[in-house]
């Protein structure tokens, strides 16, 4: 509803293009990210090794983790974005549950470093809501 009147239009739009989404992606075949971590015996979490040797900008950390989650095309570079595509679900081909290891921490720039602990609070933060995720930062 407040998108309808931010943008000036009508909360059906907004439903016809979430169905039109869903539709998208169940008419999709499943990737091999998703069917192998399906495919996990139960009970075992998948992890998720980003490494970081070498970072120089926030751009190297996205492209790392939104290439690791399976993330569309179309996934936004921003917290809220990392946000709802972690806690919502449904958008990336590796669901939830999963553990986060960024490697190299001490051998990527300031600017990099910077974004990785602003990632490591989103997450803890995420964490502490009750999502099923989890974050090591690795020397």
């Amino acid at each position: 509803m407040r998108l309808a009147l931010y943008f000036g239009n009508t909360p059906e739009y907004w439903l016809n293009l979430r169905t039109h989404y869903d539709l998208t992606m169940a008419a999709e075949p499943p990737t091999r990210r998703s069917q192998a971590h399906e495919a996990l015996p139960h009970g075992l979490v998948p992890t998720l090794l980003l490494d970081g040797v070498g970072w120089k900008t926030a751009d190297d950390f996205y492209n790392a983790f939104l290439e690791a989650v399976g993330a569309p095309p179309w996934h936004g570079r921003n917290f809220n974005a990392l946000r709802d595509s972690i806690a919502g679900g449904d958008i990336n081909a590796v669901g939830l549950p999963y553990d986060i290891v960024v490697l190299g921490t001490s051998k990527m720039s300031e600017p990099a470093l910077a974004i990785v602990e602003r990632f490591r609070e989103l997450i803890e933060e995420l964490r502490s809501a009750g999502t099923r995720v989890s974050i090591e930062m690795q020397e």
